[in-house]
């Protein structure tokens, strides 16, 4: 009997301390398999996002019809219709025209600024999904995503809803992952609250790499709500939170590594990024010492 308690303790799912109903705790462990990449699986709102020209192949519509008619809309913009050297690819459009509506989980973004780093330009030249038949990542589900061209340049940015769809599902972030630890170091996030979009909010597009860019190189577009994150108005200035996944990732740098000091020294490569800036800016507030490597070009301000 005794034996048999010990075992039951060591595979109970209700610990001390800890409770979690027989569904959340299944849901719990599939949303991790999924980020391990060994299992797949769609909820109904996957496969609503996905039937919008995806695999679905545009089949599967929302009970009531969730679509959100819009005005004639149009948008000055950075486009590009093939991949190639930026200087060459990239164009102003100024009258690019937005879609007629808003589908499933979708909303309207007036863009306030958005930053330009090396990671845009970089999508620019190369969809990157050539890293899929290599490993990591050949190992995953996780896999780079195709940008579909035309495309809008831009995956870092701050925003305005102005406009949702009728069913802007709230935004639950796994606070375990990349994603979830850059949300939290965002100052004045409350961790764990899910809230959906609405008109007036604030967003700032989320760091996920490996999908294609929201498209902030516009004055309007329309994202995926799951894209986005809400934050608060004008609680930091507009040049910082267009920057904000740089500062965030420097932040997480400095707290995450070494055990860092005021009085300690460190040294870093690509000093001349956004990140490296940042790191230079928060390493003198911290009354940390900054070695910091830049490349010989002849571009970069002395």
């Amino acid at each position: 009997d005794e034996e048999r308690l010990a075992a039951s303790n060591r595979t109970a799912v209700i610990q001390s301390g800890f409770s979690m109903t027989h569904s959340a705790g299944f849901d719990a462990w599939m949303r991790n398999q999924k980020g391990l990449g060994k299992h797949n699986f769609f909820t109904a709102d996957d496969l609503l996002r996905e039937a919008k020209g995806g695999m679905m192949g545009g089949l599967i519509e929302a009970t009531g019809s969730t679509t959100t008619p819009l005005p004639s809309l149009t948008a000055t913009a950075v486009r590009y219709d093939r991949h190639g050297p930026p200087e060459e690819v990239l164009r102003v459009d100024p009258q690019y025209q937005l879609p007629s509506s808003l589908e499933h989980g979708e909303v309207l973004v007036y863009w306030l600024a958005a930053c330009v780093n090396e990671e845009d330009l970089l999508r620019v030249q190369t969809p990157l999904t050539i890293l899929n038949n290599f490993p990591p990542f050949s190992r995953t589900k996780h896999k780079w995503e195709e940008i579909r061209l035309p495309a809008t340049a831009g995956g870092e940015g701050v925003g305005i809803v102005i406009a949702t769809a009728k069913d802007v599902t709230p935004l639950k972030v796994d606070e375990g992952d990349e994603i979830g630890k850059a949300v939290r170091s965002l100052p004045g996030l409350s961790s764990g609250k899910s809230e959906g979009l609405e008109v007036k909010d604030w967003v700032v597009a989320l760091p996920d790499a490996r999908r294609s860019p929201v498209g902030c190189w516009s004055t309007l577009s329309v994202c995926d709500s799951s894209r986005l994150l809400k934050v608060p108005a004008q609680l930091l200035p507009l040049q910082h939170y267009a920057c904000s996944r740089s500062l965030c990732t420097a932040y997480r740098l400095l707290e995450d590594y070494g055990s860092l000091r005021p009085g300690d020294t460190i040294i870093q490569n690509a000093a001349d990024l956004p990140v490296g800036q940042a790191v230079i800016q928060l390493c003198k507030m911290l009354k940390i010492r900054s070695i910091n490597l830049v490349p010989d070009d002849e571009g970069f301000e002395r």
